[in-house]
């Protein structure tokens, strides 16, 4: 899978996230959606 590397520098996103950010979804969005990714990958409760 290729990955985009966002500028953040925070993780490397799907390539998929990136096409989706360009169609009008506000990064924000699709840092969040890591964020929530990475809680449950921690098993942190939020």
């Amino acid at each position: 899978m290729q990955v985009v590397i966002p500028p953040e520098g925070e993780r490397p996103r799907p390539l998929l996230q990136a096409q989706e950010d360009e169609q009008g979804v506000p990064v924000l969005t699709g840092l969040e959606r890591l964020r929530s990714l990475a809680n449950e990958k921690k098993g942190s409760p939020e």
